[in-house]
């Protein structure tokens, strides 16, 4: 059966969108590159990004630009954020903003330019995705990539494939070698002259054990948002321990996109 007149509109108002902001449709893009392919630069009118084919990097792109999946600006909230930032920075401190399941640095970026005085530090244990995303966070000025999984105590993690479709990032699993995991308040001693603000989390299941333990950290940040992946994990239920931790908090929950916004 063809497409209707109405669902064939809906999908050229959805290419021209992207074309806006892309100066490309993305389907057309994605069309004429291979996931093999070397990363191009992308020219947007949110900058300049690095891109590799396969459509897993422009959508994430459209996830933190285009739909604003971290823009909390619009809620009554954001005036108590930029009053905790603004009092981090009355304190002569800095203020931390840890992005941990950086992907390929779109999401670090944006937090780098909504709170250009903090620095984001982009945790990315892929090392396909933390060289992009050194590569497109460094006209930031105030991004770090650590090339490294997060979790609730130090080690080792494998990478395993996503077998999920859905999944923009690769599963992590502990291992007595293989990539190492940092924690959050191993993060933070890096920076002594900081103090945590923001924290977010898209880390493909591995929540369950970054909120295993060791999460007074918790109390510290101003704002997390955390994306939890049970549809992806199946019976793990991998959002167990999140809920323990955030939900026994005296926090309001918000929802932007695919995240949990505790504020």
């Amino acid at each position: 059966m063809g497409k209707s007149l109405k669902q064939s509109l809906a999908e050229f108002r959805a290419r021209w969108r992207e074309a806006r902001s892309f100066g490309v449709s993305l389907r057309d893009l994605n069309r004429t590159r291979r996931p093999s392919e070397a990363p191009i630069l992308l020219k947007t009118r949110f900058g300049e990004f690095h891109v590799r084919g396969g459509d897993t990097d422009v959508a994430v792109i459209k996830q933190v630009f285009v739909n604003r999946e971290y823009d909390f600006s619009r809620l009554p909230q954001s005036k108590d954020l930029q009053k905790a930032y603004e009092d981090i920075l009355s304190a002569g401190l800095r203020p931390l903003i840890l992005d941990a399941g950086a992907n390929n640095g779109a999401s670090a970026l944006w937090f780098a330019g909504q709170f250009p005085r903090a620095r984001v530090v982009a945790i990315e244990p892929d090392p396909s995705n933390a060289e992009l995303a050194r590569v497109n966070t460094r006209r930031a000025g105030n991004v770090d990539v650590l090339e490294a999984a997060i979790g609730a105590q130090e080690g080792r993690v494998r990478l395993i494939d996503n077998a999920h479709k859905e999944a923009w990032g690769k599963k992590t699993e502990r291992a007595d070698d293989g990539v190492p995991v940092v924690t959050v308040p191993s993060v933070l001693a890096n920076y002594p002259d900081g103090r945590l603000f923001i924290v977010k989390i898209d880390i493909e299941g591995f929540e369950r054990d970054l909120f295993s333990a060791n999460t007074d950290w918790v109390d510290a940040a101003a704002a997390i948002f955390i994306e939890p992946h049970d549809w992806m994990t199946l019976t793990r239920r991998s959002s167990a321990t999140l809920q323990k931790v955030m939900f026994s908090k005296d926090r309001e929950i918000l929802i932007l996109g695919e995240n949990l916004m505790f504020v």
